[in-house]
């Protein structure tokens, strides 16, 4: 019998029917028989047998890296979230903003700002010190996070007291209110309050923009110091060698000169530099010879860990940091409130205090 199949039917005329389904074989059994010549030869419509062997479909290759922009290589180098440094950051402010509301209860909060210096360096000297280890870092990375950090917040206070200073200042005032507001953009303002300083200034509480000499300060460190970095691990030199030195000038100098000229000793960078440099040595430690504070903690974490007790809370390890932490906060308190002394107020802002990691 010949068999035919009709076009858009699997239905053979012999009575055999067979719901189509595409993507299976026919056993053999059940399949009619096609010979060369016949009407089925050519049909489109019959299912072929799929158990030939077809060849494998060549498999996706894997995805080659992703170009990445200069700055979002350097934001891999950022170092993760320490809830320390988030509580020294609080420390740091909360005396300062005391100290402006209540300057004569807290007349030593100024020392905030010595904390942050700190805080900066350590963070800061983090980021180019992972980037150099791992071949990455770029200046045109670091330097444009910096820009994409600072300036969005810089541009809204500038922009904020400019438009107020137009309604609210006379032109004298606002031709001075100018002059500050160049200086905050080109982070310069710490030396335009220094030669302002004197017996005609204008008092600070009349100075909008006064608190942008602390951030000058900080991009004054950055214009030199990733480049001084670059260069002596270029050399394979030593960067706790090169450090360590800076911050001994920079120290001794100060310390120098708040006797002579205290006001110089506040705004020039050349005297506060070595509360950055120390924040550097910090992250040095950190990163490079973490074994020292190991070392450090190491007798008393044993110590701490043959003391029997019902339930620890804390490793062991945790409690020479923390007992370091708290006579930190101690210190830092009795230096906001304990300024009374002319004495102690010239030394004390010499030496800021760090809590360690917790």
């Amino acid at each position: 019998m010949l068999f035919q199949i009709h076009p858009g039917t699997d239905v053979f005329e012999s009575g055999c029917s067979r719901p189509r389904t595409f993507g299976t074989s026919i056993p053999e059994s059940d399949a009619p028989h096609v010979t060369q010549g016949s009407p089925l030869s050519s049909n489109s419509n019959v299912v072929r047998d799929t158990s030939e062997a077809k060849e494998p479909l060549p498999q996706p290759s894997e995805p080659g890296p992703v170009p990445t922009r200069a700055f979002t290589k350097d934001l891999r180098d950022h170092p993760a979230y320490r809830a320390d440094v988030d509580g020294l950051r609080a420390l740091a402010i909360i005396p300062v903003l005391l100290f402006h509301a209540f300057p004569t209860v807290v007349p030593g909060g100024f020392v905030g700002v010595d904390i942050f210096f700190v805080i900066s360096g350590f963070l800061i000297s983090s980021i180019i010190f992972r980037g150099l280890q791992r071949e990455r870092f770029s200046f045109a990375g670091f330097y444009a996070n910096r820009i994409k950090r600072i300036f969005p917040a810089l541009l809204l206070v500038l922009g904020v007291c400019a438009v107020f200073g137009w309604f609210s200042l006379l032109p004298d005032e606002y031709a001075q209110l100018g002059k500050h507001i160049l200086g905050g953009a080109g982070y310069v303002e710490n030396l335009v309050l220094r030669r302002e300083a004197g017996y005609f200034d204008t008092s600070s509480f009349l100075k909008p923009l006064m608190h942008l000499w602390s951030l000058g300060i900080e991009e004054q460190f950055y214009l030199t110091y990733p480049l001084l970095l670059w260069a002596v691990w270029r050399l394979r030199g030593n960067l706790l060698a090169v450090i360590v030195p800076l911050v001994l000038i920079s120290f001794s100098l100060n310390v120098w000169q708040v006797r002579t000229d205290a006001v110089s000793s506040f705004f020039l960078p050349q005297t506060r530099f070595w509360e950055l440099w120390i924040g550097g040595a910090l992250a040095y430690l950190d990163i490079f010879r973490p074994d020292v504070g190991r070392r450090f903690t190491g007798s008393w974490a044993d110590f701490a860990s043959r003391v029997p007790v019902q339930k620890q809370t804390s490793p062991s390890g945790a409690i020479v940091p923390n007992i370091l932490s708290i006579v930190g906060m101690v210190l830092i308190g009795g230096r906001c409130c304990g300024c009374a002394n002319r004495r102690f107020r010239d030394g004390g802002r010499c030496f800021p205090f760090v809590a360690p990691r917790y």
